[in-house]
């Protein structure tokens, strides 16, 4: 790793060592609001997402899952969660600290929807795996 590179790297797993409750709570009340909010979904983009899984699952049958989660939350949800102002969920762009807070949890968020541990590009993330493991039978 360049000297660059690793720097960014050892303050990400500082701030994360210390951030680690705040994100991880963070994390989990928008994925409890979005799970609460299931039903608002309009029946339209429910049949699309059906169909969507349907062919999926026809070529890949163990992505039954997580080929819906994870595009709605690519597509969707991590968009909002990390540029808020522009969704209309705020009215002003977040500070650049809790910008970062918001990229970090849309990661979590991703990787949830995925079904793939944390920690693989970024070793640093892996501290919140218990998040995973704590709502993945919820995301499903």
């Amino acid at each position: 790793r360049s000297s660059a590179a690793s720097d960014v790297y050892k303050r990400q797993v500082r701030a994360l060592k210390e951030n680690k409750w705040l994100l991880s709570g963070t994390a989990q009340d928008i994925l409890s609001s979005i799970i609460r909010s299931v039903n608002k979904m309009p029946i339209e983009f429910r049949i699309i997402c059906n169909h969507l899984q349907t062919e999926v699952v026809k070529r890949f049958p163990n992505s039954r899952y997580s080929s819906v989660g994870g595009f709605i939350f690519l597509r969707f949800f991590n968009p909002a969660v990390t540029i808020p102002h522009l969704y209309g969920l705020s009215t002003e762009p977040p500070t650049p600290e809790a910008q970062r807070v918001f990229v970090l949890v849309s990661k979590v968020l991703q990787s949830l929807a995925n079904g793939i541990p944390l920690g693989g590009k970024e070793e640093y993330m892996a501290k919140l795996e218990d998040f995973i493991n704590e709502n993945q039978e919820d995301i499903n």
